[in-house]
């Protein structure tokens, strides 16, 4: 079973949270739920609300998520997306109780189509997993999570394989093939208002025709409460970004070409999204090359962010004591 660190780093006396954009290259629907079931990509795929609840959302802002209560509550499109290629879907939950719902789901979970569902194996019982369905196929890749806790989920299309991430982790790859999907995309109850209702709280969904990078599946995790998107998405140069070694005790190496005398910001983020260490450096020369030193450090999962004048790239880095 994956394990979940919580990490204690004392190297600022303040700790701040970390706004972070979501990527915009392929995105055709997200849905922040900033006061409304709105789709804020400007691709026009609003949700209709049927007694769901505008709630607080994971960083303590009201009117930023949505809670269902468990008996009739539903976000619905009475449209699918077009995706006839690869894809993503992104989404943040936090499951009240035990059930056997739906958390986002494109199709009509007895027949066809795919989602992210809490359940239990087998399919169809109750239980505290998270786990993806494919309708009138199976249930895959499923991870039991903690109850009353935020957490975030990611299915990945690429080819014929898709992919199952939960707060960054890998859960596992599915082969088998889904039905197509028809008829509607729902958050927080099955197609049709058939049931399967959720309890808890959802946020933050975004759907994309492409199939995102594990980098760019950090960029959603440590997002922070974006409401609006950058007008033009600035081409990176940090594509060759590189974190050595990886995993490593907390002393590594970031590496990245660059174009010469560029301010570089460097922050390290925690599991929380927040911002644990932060430093301004100047590169003199197209190669910028700089050792971090983490003291007083717990093993887990960490996230360093580096930022130019023209872009920014986030990468997990993995601390082993």
């Amino acid at each position: 079973m994956h394990k979940f660190y919580t990490v204690v780093i004392f190297i600022f006396l303040s700790i701040n949270s970390f706004a972070q954009q979501i990527p915009t290259n392929g995105l055709i629907a997200w849905y922040p739920f900033c006061g409304n079931s709105n789709d804020m990509s400007g691709n026009g795929h609003n949700l209709i609300n049927s007694n769901a609840v505008l709630a607080t959302d994971r960083f303590g802002n009201l009117n930023n998520a949505y809670q269902f209560n468990g008996t009739n509550s539903i976000l619905y499109m009475n449209s699918m997306f077009n995706l006839p290629g690869d894809f993503t879907y992104s989404c943040w939950a936090q499951a009240d109780t035990d059930l056997n719902a739906m958390i986002i789901y494109l199709g009509y979970s007895g027949s066809n189509g795919y989602g992210i569902i809490e359940s239990d194996a087998p399919v169809y019982s109750i239980g505290h997993n998270f786990t993806v369905l494919f309708g009138n196929v199976n249930h895959m890749a499923t991870y039991t999570i903690a109850k009353h806790q935020w957490h975030h989920a990611v299915i990945r299309q690429t080819g014929s394989f898709m992919d199952f991430y939960l707060d960054t982790v890998h859960i596992g790859t599915i082969t088998a093939a889904f039905q197509a999907p028809c008829c509607e995309f729902t958050v927080g109850a099955d197609t049709f208002k058939t049931g399967h209702v959720f309890m808890g709280r959802i946020d933050d969904i975004a759907v994309y025709n492409r199939s995102l990078s594990l980098s760019e599946i950090t960029e959603l995790f440590v997002a922070g409460n974006n409401c609006t998107l950058s007008v033009n998405e600035i081409p990176s140069n940090l594509e060759d970004f590189k974190i050595y070694p990886n995993p490593n005790n907390g002393l590594f190496c970031i590496e990245a070409n660059l174009n010469g005398n560029e301010a570089v910001k460097v922050k390290i983020i925690n599991p929380l999204g927040q911002i644990i260490f932060k430093q301004d450096f100047i590169s003199n020369t197209s190669l910028f090359k700089q050792y971090i030193q983490l003291p007083a450090i717990s093993s887990g999962l960490y996230f360093v962010s580096v930022e130019t004048s023209q872009s920014k790239i986030v990468k997990p880095v993995s601390i082993k004591l």
